[in-house]
């Protein structure tokens, strides 16, 4: 592989004809050998971003490094980096060998040398017995590894990866996460990878950059994301179950902090006020109280006061435990159960929102305040 392969993205904005800004003064630095993950909803801003940096779109405004050279205005070719599409985009006439030799041929390497890097390549992918069938004759996991093969035999400095295991199921889509990440690892190439599959990214990334509407929300290891999340957005949208977020009123007391949402009233953690007056000299009123579904306990029968009421409207059984979606007020709040547990739709249970893990959240600013 070739020595550093570092990505830089200076103040990236891509503004399309039609005024719709898909990537906006974007900064993003990948260190050689790192692999990093874009994540965000559909139409965020991740697939342009990995395009700008293919070479396939042109930046309307700041510049692209790789390896520290200017690559702003080079063609795709000349760039050094190779792509995984999620349609694999294998040729269906040719065969395997062909496939992956394909861009050797375009650069005119010798017959040799084609036939040693193909075979090479194919063996580090477990696709050897596979080179004379056509794509037409492969699973999808198969064709998705001569995908990566063509990538690979080119040796280039940097992959761009275009959720390229979207079409799989979802069994083989777990076996392929962790095949990729073992071979990113081996071959120590640097990797951008585009997904919408938080997942994916958490098992993936050296590092998460989640993308909202064009804008980098924060860039940052897997973990820290998680339990740092740097605004309400990030918050929202890492983590299965979603994280619970409620608007209410913030009143800190010398003893006793609390949340007054429409319906009912949120105690908080004693330590957790602690570290709220502590990092903030001045407290917004109007607040969201972030709290994660295995950080609430439920109860039918708890009497305790700063519990709050409410009824079931829905159970996912998931094997291992349960998800319970439960009414409070005007809020709809998720909870994790055991799977022991046997609640219904319409049952009245009690649910505690208190935990140190929470994050409160200004209503305006939507940072989070616990930062």
């Amino acid at each position: 592989m070739n020595f550093l392969a570092d990505v830089l993205l200076e103040n990236v904005t891509k503004k399309f004809e039609d005024g719709v800004v898909a990537v906006k003064d974007l900064y993003i630095e990948v260190k050689d050998k790192e692999f990093v993950v874009l994540l965000g909803p559909s139409g965020c801003g991740k697939t342009t971003t990995l395009r700008l940096i293919a070479g396939l779109e042109m930046p309307t405004s700041g510049k692209i490094y790789i390896g520290g050279e200017d690559v702003t205005k080079l063609e795709p070719w000349a760039r050094d980096v190779a792509m995984v599409f999620q349609s694999y985009a294998l040729y269906p006439h040719m065969t395997v060998y062909d496939n992956i030799a394909f861009p050797l041929k375009m650069r005119k390497c010798p017959k040799a040398e084609i036939s040693r890097r193909v075979e090479d390549t194919a063996e580090l992918l477990e696709i050897k017995d596979f080179l004379k069938r056509k794509p037409r004759q492969l699973s999808g996991g198969q064709r998705q590894r001569v995908a990566l093969a063509r990538a690979i035999v080119r040796n280039p400095r940097v992959f761009l990866m275009d959720e390229p295991l979207s079409n799989l199921d979802a069994k083989l889509r777990v076996l392929m996460r962790i095949e990729l990440k073992k071979l990113q690892k081996r071959l120590g190439v640097t990797t951008i990878y585009v997904t919408h599959d938080q997942t994916e990214a958490m098992t993936l990334a050296d590092r998460v950059a989640i993308q909202f509407s064009g804008a980098l929300q924060q860039y940052a290891p897997p973990t820290k994301v998680y339990s740092r999340p740097e605004n309400k957005f990030v918050a929202g949208f890492i983590g299965t179950p979603p994280m619970n977020l409620i608007d209410g009123k913030l009143s800190i007391k010398e003893n006793q902090g609390t949340v007054e949402a429409d319906d009912f009233t949120i105690k908080i953690d004693q330590e957790l006020k602690e570290r709220l007056t502590q990092k903030n000299d001045r407290l917004p009123t109007d607040i969201t109280y972030g709290v994660r579904p295995q950080d609430c306990r439920i109860s039918a029968r708890s009497e305790q006061r700063e519990w709050v009421t409410g009824k079931v409207y829905g159970v996912e059984l998931l094997g291992s435990e349960n998800v319970i979606h439960v009414e409070v007020g005007k809020n709809r709040i998720v909870a994790l159960a055991s799977d022991q547990s046997t609640y219904q739709m319409g049952d009245t249970v009690r649910v505690n929102l208190t935990s140190k893990k929470a994050h409160i959240f200004d209503r305006n600013t939507e940072k989070n305040l616990m930062l």
